[in-house]
């Protein structure tokens, strides 16, 4: 999980913590940082949330077909397919 690359040092765009307000880092309003709403952390997780103007930049780490990691820049209004776990 790439995520654990970031314990203490930076945080993820779509963690549920800051959204659920039961943890220290917490999200009071729409920001650059954190998901604001636990839908919008679930839908990044499952592969259907759709890019808004405001997230960006934003970006995918995904996996190619040969099973190397790949950064994607996202653009707004398209839905950040998950195609692999990685």
């Amino acid at each position: 999980m790439i995520d654990r690359a970031c314990i203490g040092h930076c945080y993820s765009y779509a963690n549920y913590e800051p959204s659920i307000a039961q943890f220290r880092i917490r999200a009071t309003a729409e920001n650059p940082y954190v998901a604001y709403t636990y839908e919008d952390s679930w839908l990044m997780h499952v592969g259907a949330y759709v890019v808004k103007d405001r997230d960006l930049p934003l970006y995918q780490v995904d996996l190619d077909g040969s099973g190397r990691m790949v950064v994607k820049s996202l653009r707004a209004g398209r839905c950040a397919q998950r195609k692999h776990d990685v």
